[in-house]
């Protein structure tokens, strides 16, 4: 019994002991569940959180992107910053910013209680991405600043301060590169950054830069457009006035060149005459500046000596410039030549030289000078810019008081000048003409020290026979009674053009309707010997030129321009001879009558041996 009795004490304690561990088990079991549960939920209310965050911050940039959308570009600025304080303050960071790396570098910013950024923040983190090799989503993040390894992006965060700091790089094809960054500045729980949701902040904000940049760029179009129409309404009103203004010129020159062979040669009334003269073709120049300015001129182009141009508007300078300015032109090496428009670039010698003279007042000295220059590279110059090759480089230099920057970047513009009674063409005439002739200009000033303007034009390839001076013309023979059929679309400059044909030798029969001389023409062909047109515009001047050349092909066939505006092709289609300048110097017109008349006549002798 009693050996029951301990078998059954063994039992009991054996199973209490059993019992006891179960439950020291369970009891173990309970609290490891109880800490995963607390775990679990701990997560799922960090989930919910960073849920909610995201959610939020998603729905943030949904507004911020429709408000940027709808934004007009003056207000793109308070709207960036707006959205960054929003963007900062979601994703708990002290500082938030965008740089823009453009020409000029642009920041907008936003900080906490309107804390400064320290100098040279955050500019400088531009140049931090490169720093970082991992860049997930375009996106860099440093939780820790100081955990970072040694390098200039820790000593640049740390200098600004910078515990914790993230970007957004903005790749965009309108600027080279922009970050989008957040700053923290006190050490402990870092920013909130799901990396994919603040890369859609970062294109938002992209997009936003974009279409600023689009606006600003347009506006600029805009404005440029605009400059163009109003300068084409300017031209229009230009070569109108300076058609009329040519009528009244040619009438002037024209009864001054009458009234000086009526008078005698050293007489006061020779002397006032000549005057006059020298004042309408002052007036005369300045239409010229105004239609060469106006539109591009396809005139005739040929090898043109440096030297002799340079020796030819040295003796118009010395006229044209007051005798108290010195003037040196030592000339240029021989056979250095250009081809273009002789009387073209004669105006841009007599342009610099005049802007110059007029810079320097009363006394001065002006140096011109012309050699060749060879280029092993392509350069910028002031205005315009150079492939590699050989240069003529022609400069004007004065002892005036030169210019700042402040000028200098206004200096080519149309009707910008620096004195009261000057037009405003005088530079802008000579850029023009040096483009249309393939050339660049570079000026160098400085105030108090003078100003040097180049003018660098393509060297031409010459040999001796081009570059052997030309023997001078004989003068301009008279006419002898020859009828010429003059058309004009202004009864008073068509009764001075008939006095200076007749004036000339010639026997001029005016009409001032086309048709009429188109008539008269056919009904006697043979009664002309040549047709003098003066029509305002090119198409009725070519139309009518074609019309009387299929009528009489044997009459040769002028037209009187202020610009030589008309290509060569166009003119050979119409059948036209030749050009002479208007206002018509009886001087110029009697040289191209007689030249045009005695070629139609060897043409026509040669029509009838072959016949």
């Amino acid at each position: 019994m009693e050996e029951t009795r301990a078998q059954f004490a063994r039992a009991h304690i054996a199973s209490e002991s059993s019992a006891q561990r179960f439950r020291l088990l369970l009891y173990v079991t309970s609290v490891l569940l109880a800490l995963a549960l607390i775990d679990l939920g701990r997560r799922l209310r960090a989930r919910a959180v960073a849920l909610r965050k995201r959610a939020a911050l998603e729905h943030l940039i949904a507004e911020q992107s429709a408000r940027l959308i709808n934004c007009p570009p003056a207000e793109t600025k308070a709207r960036l910053e707006q959205a960054l304080a929003e963007f900062g303050r979601t994703i708990d960071s002290d500082r938030a910013y965008v740089v823009v790396g453009e020409n000029r570098i642009r920041v907008y910013a936003w900080s906490e209680d309107d804390a400064p950024y320290p100098p040279g923040w955050p500019e400088a983190a531009l140049s931090l991405p490169s720093a970082f090799k991992q860049v997930e989503f375009h996106t860099i993040t440093a939780p820790d600043v100081a955990l970072l390894p040694p390098g200039d992006a820790k000593k640049t965060l740390l200098a600004a301060e910078v515990r914790a700091w993230a970007c957004v790089v903005l790749q965009r094809p309108d600027y080279h590169r922009g970050v989008l960054g957040f700053d923290k500045l006190r050490p402990g729980r870092g920013l909130y950054l799901p990396l994919a949701t603040v890369r859609l902040a970062g294109d938002a904000i992209a997009n936003a830069l974009d279409r600023e940049i689009r606006e600003r760029e347009r506006a600029k179009l805009n404005a440029r457009l605009e400059r163009a129409l109003r300068m084409e309404m300017v031209g229009q009103l230009a070569s109108g006035v300076a058609h009329n203004f040519n009528n009244i010129i040619s009438a002037i020159l024209g009864y001054s060149e009458m009234a000086s062979s009526d008078v005698k040669p050293d007489g006061k009334a020779a002397r006032r005459i000549a005057e006059i003269e020298r004042a309408a073709e002052r007036g005369r120049d300045l239409v010229d500046s105004i239609l060469t300015f106006g539109r591009r001129s396809d005139a005739r182009s040929s090898l043109v000596s440096v030297s002799e141009l340079l020796n030819e508007t040295a003796s118009l300078l010395l006229a044209l410039l007051p005798s108290s300015i010195e003037l040196d032109v030592p000339g240029a090496p021989e056979g250095l030549a250009v081809f273009g428009e002789r009387a073209q670039l004669q105006q841009i010698v007599i342009n610099l030289c005049r802007n110059a003279a007029q810079a320097m007042g009363e006394s001065g000295r002006i140096d011109v000078s012309a050699d060749r220059q060879h280029l092993v590279t392509a350069r910028v110059f002031t205005s315009g810019e150079l492939e590699a090759g050989s240069y003529a480089r022609i400069a004007v230099s004065d002892t005036g008081p030169g210019f700042g920057e402040d000028v200098a970047k206004r200096l080519f513009e149309p009707f910008f000048t620096t004195r009261p009674a000057g037009t405003g063409l005088g530079l802008a005439t000579v850029r023009k003409i040096v483009r249309d002739h393939d050339g660049a200009v570079d000026v160098a000033s400085a105030p108090g020290k003078g100003s040097r303007f180049e003018g660098w034009l393509p060297a031409a390839r010459t040999d001796a026979s081009t570059t052997a001076r030309e023997e001078p013309a004989p003068p301009p023979r008279l006419g002898r009674g020859q009828t010429v059929l003059i058309v004009h679309d202004h009864r008073d400059s068509l009764l001075g053009d008939e006095e200076i044909l007749a004036a000339l030798g010639y026997e001029p029969i005016g009409f001032d309707r086309p048709a009429d001389a188109v008539a008269a023409l056919r009904s006697e062909p043979a009664r002309f010997d040549a047709v003098l047109i003066s029509v305002a515009s090119v198409g009725d001047a070519l139309n009518l030129a074609r019309t009387l050349h299929a009528i009489s092909p044997t009459q040769p066939i002028l037209l009187a321009r202020s610009a030589l505006d008309i290509g060569v092709d166009a003119l050979v289609r119409a059948g036209v001879a030749d050009l002479v300048r208007r206002p018509l110097v009886g001087a110029e017109l009697a040289s191209v009558l007689a030249r045009c008349l005695a070629s139609a006549k060897t043409s026509g002798a040669a029509h009838n041996i072959a016949s």
